[in-house]
């Protein structure tokens, strides 16, 4: 008789970063709900992640290990094959869990049983975040506990035009795919991480499915240390993201990009495409407003820029590409770039937050969000912070 499947896997893939595996591990075993599985993936880790795991057994615990290094997007897949539960997330070394996320989530399938579930995010700053007013913090939108249908052509759209807050689409990090949906997706591209594994993940899922669950809750927390390797992209190039760039050399992403540059949403637009040529009948009528691509592009250099990174080879090939695209595109973006709006906000607008007042205003005023600082609540890490959602969350 066929044993029967958790309905969720966890599956937490990690590589050389023990110190953050632990808390992050911690708050994927500290769960009211007890059908799931937590499958870690040690990525040939040379530090003391082995020996964190090992000091966190725990019955519903299993671990792999790669013969040798993966680049993330490999390992990744990696990673997949040995998920068994029927709900298949993955939770990085450096997010945490609340502990009623899987109790919710199971609750919310049980009313609408969609292949795709969102969980509803809070990001904490680790005590070394580049935002020093911003470190043991925990940020929690309000939500208002809700549970929506989302309709997966709109948020491709969204995508294309690079206006979707990455925190309310289903990035695998961030949310649960059934695994028939997500082994149809590799069975058809091939592969289902590209070189932003959880954007490739979801522009193939959102093509796949017509819609999608979002639990408007605080279940996630997205964790912001100097060894992540996405807030790398956005602050400092520091040594997390030329990692990265090393493993993924080999594989030229930025071919079919105006830009070979590594900004953010430069690294997505690239990973949208790669997505079309593996699986065009899936992403045909997937169009990237290339105007907005420069727009966002050119913000991501103004941020790096106010974080202290010396943008001028960036900014002289940006000018380059620019030049080359269609005078419709050029006047857009040109409009944008000399906007007085854009000018505040290279002077004033992107520089670090200093100021815990500030951080708070900015926060509630242009984000809607509550800030929680460690000293005063009582939490030092993602997974302890974590535990205390249920108590930030919607009334």
């Amino acid at each position: 008789m066929t044993e029967k499947r958790p309905l969720f896997s966890i599956v937490m893939p990690t590589r050389n970063r023990g110190h953050l595996l632990r808390h992050s591990l911690r708050s994927a075993l500290n769960q009211t709900f007890d059908d799931y599985e937590v499958v870690v993936s040690n990525n040939d880790s040379q530090d003391g992640t082995a020996e964190v795991i090992k000091g966190l057994a725990h019955p519903k615990l299993r671990s792999v290990r790669t013969e040798t290094g993966l680049p993330m997007p490999d390992h990744w897949e990696f990673a997949a094959d040995h998920a068994e539960g029927e709900y298949l997330m993955y939770l990085c070394d450096d997010d945490a869990l609340a502990p009623h996320a899987l109790a919710e989530t199971a609750s919310a399938l049980q009313k609408n049983p969609l292949p795709l579930v969102v969980l509803g995010s809070a990001m904490y700053d680790g005590k070394n975040s580049v935002n020093v007013a911003c470190r043991n913090c925990l940020q929690v939108p309000i939500y208002d506990g809700s549970t929506k249908v989302v309709d997966s052509k709109e948020t491709l759209d969204c995508m294309a035009r690079f206006e979707q807050d990455g925190h309310r689409m289903p990035r695998m990090l961030n949310s649960f795919c059934h695994r028939d949906l997500f082994f149809e997706i590799r069975r058809k591209m091939g592969c289902v991480f590209l070189l932003a594994p959880d954007y490739s993940f979801a522009i193939a899922s959102l093509a796949s499915t017509p819609q999608w669950l979002y639990l408007r809750q605080p279940l996630w927390v997205c964790g912001c240390f100097q060894e992540s390797i996405g807030l790398n992209y956005i602050q400092s190039r520091g040594e997390a993201t030329q990692t990265f760039a090393k493993e993924m050399k080999e594989k030229n992403f930025f071919q079919n990009t105006p830009l070979a540059l590594p900004l953010v949403n430069n690294v997505l637009a690239a990973t949208y495409l790669g997505c079309q040529d593996l699986c065009p009948e899936l992403l045909d009528e997937f169009e990237i407003d290339w105007g907005r691509y420069f727009c966002v592009c050119w913000r991501d250099i103004l941020v790096l820029e106010s974080y202290g990174t010396d943008m001028q080879a960036d900014i002289s090939q940006f000018s380059d590409a620019l030049e080359k695209q269609p005078i419709e595109v050029q006047k857009r973006v040109k409009r944008y770039i000399n906007s007085w709006t854009m000018k505040l906000r290279r002077l004033f607008g992107f520089k670090i937050p200093r100021s815990r007042l500030l951080v708070r205003i900015g926060a509630r005023l242009f984000f809607n969000e509550r800030c929680f600082w460690g000293h005063q609540h009582g939490f030092d890490n993602n997974c302890d912070a974590a535990q205390l959602l249920p108590e930030f969350g919607p009334p």
